[in-house]
């Protein structure tokens, strides 16, 4: 099958957990095209989803919105940002006019919408009333990353990017720190 794989391009590339699911196509014997999505790549957009069997979108966003008119299979893996709705801290997919218009044209086009929790999973089934909602870890191996038996003193581990504090603000850095601290 010949997938268009449409993801946020970050600094170097893309985020390591696109990556990951490139890498997993390709192992499946896909032709993947990639085509980070910074700026307005419309014209190539659009020759590679003509191309394309099937268009795979990380977050919903313009790149997905524009995906959804070539009337292709097309899959959407959402994160926490794609239903957040935090007008107070300007956070969210949903704060604005223009990301609610784009996400429900995405979620109503879409053929199927891969969740990364399950909470984020059944928030898209019950909350937005959603179809075709499928959870799929990104990578987490639950057998690698256990405590083991012994005693040990607490460990606090976060992984995140924030460009600026206030987004680590956003992103509730400062209240793991606060909490990490009172363990």
């Amino acid at each position: 099958m010949k997938i268009l794989f449409l993801a946020p391009k970050v600094r170097d590339g893309m985020a390591s957990f696109a990556e990951t699911d490139i890498t997993l196509l390709r192992e499946l014997a896909h032709v993947v095209h990639v085509l980070p999505w910074h700026g307005r790549p419309w014209i190539t957009l659009a020759r590679e989803a003509l191309w394309a069997d099937l268009i795979y979108c990380w977050f919903v966003g313009h790149h997905s919105y524009l995906a959804s008119f070539f009337h292709k299979p097309l899959v959407v893996c959402i994160g926490g940002y794609d239903f957040a709705n935090l007008p107070e801290y300007r956070y969210g997919n949903l704060t604005t006019w223009l990301g609610r218009r784009v996400a429900r044209r995405v979620w109503k086009r879409a053929d199927a919408i891969v969740a990364v929790a399950t909470s984020l999973a059944l928030e898209a089934e019950y909350v937005m009333g959603l179809k075709l909602v499928l959870y799929v870890p990104t990578g987490h191996d639950h057998d690698f990353w256990t405590p083991g038996n012994g005693d040990r003193p607490y460990d606090v581990v976060s992984v995140m990017t924030a460009d600026t504090p206030a987004r680590a603000k956003l992103k509730g850095l400062d209240a793991l720190y606060v909490l990490a601290y009172a363990m």
